[in-house]
């Protein structure tokens, strides 16, 4: 454990400087100004929202199992981060788009093992601690090669792909299975639904770019999938709405983005 924060600490400290160099590369003047402040705002969220979301979860499930993959989930999201800005910066900035992905896609499969191997070799989770949540790690890969296809070799992509696609029906399998014979989500949790709409979702753009644009059989099934969970979402609406603010309320944002 001591020899991975010691290299965890290598690899983030290294990283810092190349990363300050990246909004005098894209913004100028007042704006770089303004773009230093909000990653700065952004970033001491998390002293707050760390300590607050492992306390909560924490006091609704008993343990700290569940609040530190919660956790592990927004580590992941760093990764998937830096992806979603290499799709949106592709055109202005193809160069910074490219290290941006080829950074994210490396981040979040190294994410993806370390999480694959403490289920399998670490692992004292039982049914109810699954949540939807749970996706991000290893589903997340699904969002590769939205990009991909522009900076590395279509193999590469259908690699992120197929690791995504294969833990997306596991991992789906186990969530609906936890859902229907344990008892409900806590409702703070219920919120974190929405996150079935992602992966088809971002499958079905993923499987485009993987081929030509073409809207064959398979991407119809991606599609309408993720068309009939959300459907499925929007008929109980009234219940979303009724509940109140929680930190899991992030679950609606990029779902519905996708």
């Amino acid at each position: 454990i001591i020899v991975g924060f010691i290299f965890l600490a290598i690899g983030v400290f290294s990283a810092i400087n190349i990363f300050w160099t990246l909004p005098g590369q894209t913004l100028t003047g007042v704006g770089a100004a303004a773009g230093i402040g909000l990653i700065n705002s952004v970033g001491n969220l998390s002293g707050f929202t760390g300590p607050y979301l492992t306390g909560y979860l924490y006091t609704t499930t008993g343990n700290y199992t569940v609040a530190f993959m919660v956790i592990a989930g927004f580590v992941a999201m760093g990764g998937l981060g830096l992806i979603l800005l290499a799709i949106t910066w592709s055109q202005a900035t193809p160069e910074l788009g490219r290290w941006m992905w080829v950074f994210g896609a490396i981040g979040h499969l190294l994410i993806t093992l370390m999480t694959v191997s403490i289920w399998l070799f670490r692992s004292q989770f039982k049914i109810p601690q699954i949540t939807a949540a749970w996706f991000i790690p290893a589903v997340g890969n699904i969002l590769v090669p939205i990009s991909g296809v522009q900076y590395a070799p279509a193999d590469i992509s259908w690699f992120f792909f197929s690791v995504g696609l294969t833990f997306w029906v596991v991992l789906m399998t186990l969530v609906l299975y936890r859902l229907f014979f344990y008892d409900p989500l806590p409702i703070k949790l219920q919120p974190t639904l929405f996150i079935f709409i992602a992966p088809p979702a971002v499958g079905f753009l993923a499987y485009l770019s993987l081929n030509g644009g073409s809207l064959d059989a398979f991407a119809r099934i991606l599609y309408f999938i993720a068309l009939f969970f959300t459907l499925f979402l929007a008929v109980h609406i009234r219940h979303f709405l009724r509940i109140p603010f929680f930190l899991t309320a992030w679950a609606y944002s990029f779902p519905l983005a996708a």
